[in-house]
């Protein structure tokens, strides 16, 4: 079991337009996956490929965290853990 976790520092952007998207393991909680959207470049995930091309800012502290195997804490009790969408 995991969490799919998609932000944003837009609060009106939808799940799928997020910026940032990581899944989190719910026993480990470690990150198995960081997701970079953006409109200037082409989706892509945090692998040996993009290293290459490095990282800068926000993007930087998340390799650091999937890099490093960091243990996220998801408290349920403080966040909304649905997400409605008009297009159901």
């Amino acid at each position: 079991m995991v969490y799919f976790i998609d932000f944003d520092k837009e609060s009106d952007k939808g799940e799928h337009s997020c910026e940032y998207g990581i899944t989190v393991s719910k026993e480990s909680g470690t990150v198995s996956n960081v997701r970079l959207r953006s409109n200037y470049r082409p989706d892509r995930e945090m692998d040996k490929k993009n290293i290459l091309s490095g990282f800068y800012g926000f993007e930087d502290t998340l390799f650091k965290i999937f890099a490093a195997g960091s243990k996220l804490i998801v408290d349920e009790d403080s966040v909304d853990v649905n997400y409605e969408s008009s297009d159901y």
